[in-house]
């Protein structure tokens, strides 16, 4: 099945897919472009809300108040659908974890497939100290941090080579609601 490429991302768009992410177990198509098209809503519906303000006068102060409530709903919407498809994905790591299925995630971002491989490494290296060990009668590591240091320079190495200027979902939120 292809991608979806674009949407035009509206209060009621927001409002569909945080619906559609409540009713299903599964991971929900969004478009490949999901993250900027937030990201430019919100952008814009900032920018109407200053120049609203700069604009009116008393008159609009109940149209302004209005716009600011839909923006801070929105933020909510969008944080909401960020922490249902968020848990998904723990959940569909956890499993490839514990079966050692090759599963290959359906309707997941470019972001979101990498928080998912990230997740499914960490919880195959902490199970493969912790429990197996535990199992054959051998002590674990002390510390996490140990189970950590060899995929934290895998994930350093991979972001050195990354492409400069893509933010995470949570850092484009951040610069557009400050």
């Amino acid at each position: 099945m292809e991608a979806m490429q674009s949407m035009n991302v509206t209060y009621e768009t927001l409002f569909d897919i945080l619906r559609a992410e409540r009713r299903r177990d599964e991971v929900q198509e969004l478009s490949v472009t999901f993250f900027d098209d937030v990201v430019q809503y919100l952008k814009q519906k900032k920018e109407l809300i200053v120049k609203k303000e700069h604009e009116s006068g008393v008159d609009a102060f109940d149209e302004i108040k209005a716009m600011r409530i839909q923006y801070e709903n929105a933020q909510k919407i969008i944080k909401e659908i960020y922490e249902r498809r968020e848990k998904k994905i723990l959940f569909m790591a956890l499993n490839k974890s514990r079966t050692k299925m090759a599963l290959q995630p359906k309707y997941l971002l470019e972001q979101e497939q990498e928080f998912y491989e990230q997740l499914t490494r960490l919880l195959d290296a902490y199970r493969g100290d912790v429990a197996e060990k535990l199992m054959h009668g051998i002590q674990p590591k002390q510390e996490i941090a140990a189970v950590l240091s060899s995929l934290a320079q895998g994930s350093i190495q991979k972001e050195e080579g990354a492409a400069k200027g893509q933010n995470s979902f949570g850092e484009a939120i951040e610069s557009v609601a400050g």
